[in-house]
């Protein structure tokens, strides 16, 4: 094999060479050329070679199997990826046709799908529970919506019958007299109601402002009590002081008085003639424990929780008395909960009521 120049040159300086070298009819070669110095002096070049063929050989064979290979793992992985794609993609076109059937209308669509840790799950659990809250705020508003007209229809409906029955012929003047003091007390009727609805929804917008300063509260529950003596008479209902600690509380002493007195009405207005209602303040650790005890008509366990939802008056109170709009109790909760607070009733049916008002006490100074 002849030397090539390059080869030549390098040996001779005493450097190593690698090279590859293609002759007529003859494999491809990869060659080595080695200097061999004795003394300084270059003796010989040993030059070995080796052919190539069957590294190529290999390579072409690679790179058919290359040519082949590659549509077949492209196929393979486009058809792998679309079905992972599509599997992990169902729960959200779960979700999308559901969105579509709740923006019909249909309120009651859940995702069935098992809940698991991934972000699809929690997706499918957050999207569960938003729809719930959705569905139990418009429960709400259409009941809501439902009871306000009741509540507003039936004083029309009292005002429109009396005119219509007072003018079908000419009658004494004492009947117009009647008929117009009764219109003038659904009047009334309706503008408390409009009063309180107005006050409970600039509540829900949080429009309503809370003055938080210090309330003492045995002055306002005693305020109250003088205040409660006067409603009692007109019924024969004794309204009694019990065991009134000093308090004090933060909070808005206007909303606090509005609170109690709602709570002691309620008491007179639903207690029988010549019963008692009692009004009691105590602390217990850090709470202040207002609490306004009746022998009055009761009410049932089953209705507990649900007496302080709006108009919702329970059968027995509407046969006691037809005052009442069923917006006291609602007021009387929004009011202790804004002040971090909460109220409960404990009740059976004939046996009285006594609810109690915990609200936290003001931190003390230093």
């Amino acid at each position: 094999m002849p030397l090539s120049r390059t080869a030549l040159e390098t040996t001779f300086n005493g450097r190593t060479i690698f090279e590859s070298a293609k002759y007529p009819n003859e494999p491809p070669l990869r060659l080595i050329s080695v200097p061999i110095i004795y003394r300084g002096n270059l003796l010989y070049i040993v030059q070995v070679g080796t052919s190539m063929e069957s590294i190529e050989e290999i390579l072409r064979r690679f790179l058919i199997l290359l040519i082949v290979a590659m549509p077949i793992a492209l196929a393979v992985s486009l058809a792998a990826g679309w079905f992972l794609a599509g599997r992990a993609l169902r729960p959200v076109d779960a979700i999308t046709l559901a969105a579509q059937r709740i923006a019909a209308g249909d309120l009651s669509q859940r995702l069935t799908m098992s809940t698991t840790p991934d972000e699809i799950g929690r997706l499918a659990g957050m999207f569960n529970d938003m729809i719930g809250r959705l569905d139990a705020s418009f429960r709400q508003i259409r009941q809501f919506t439902s009871d306000a007209s009741h509540e507003l229809r039936t004083p029309l409906t009292v005002m429109k019958g009396e005119t219509e029955l007072v003018l079908r012929r000419p009658r004494p003047l004492e009947d117009y007299q009647s008929v117009l003091e009764s219109n003038l007390e659904e009047i009334d009727r309706m503008t408390h109601i409009v009063d309180e609805l107005l006050f409970l929804s600039r509540a829900d917008m949080g429009e309503v402002k809370m003055e938080l300063v210090p309330v003492a509260l045995e002055s306002l529950v005693e305020d109250i009590h003088r205040q409660a003596t006067l409603l009692g008479q007109d019924r024969n209902i004794e309204v009694m002081l019990g065991t009134v600690m000093p308090a004090m509380v933060q909070g808005d002493e206007l909303r606090l008085r509005e609170l109690l007195l709602n709570l002691v009405e309620n008491a007179v207005k639903y207690s029988r003639p010549g019963g008692k209602v009692e009004i009691g303040l105590v602390t217990d650790g850090q709470q202040a424990i207002l609490s306004v005890t009746d022998q009055g008509i009761g009410i049932a366990p089953k209705d507990h929780q649900r007496i302080f939802d709006r108009f919702f008056r329970t059968d027995e109170a509407r046969a006691h008395t037809k005052k009442g709009t069923g917006l006291g109790l609602a007021i009387c909760s929004w009011i202790a909960e804004s002040h971090r607070g909460r109220i409960n009733v404990q009740s059976d049916m004939g046996q009285g009521s006594t609810f109690t008002v915990a609200l936290p006490l003001a931190p003390r100074s230093a």
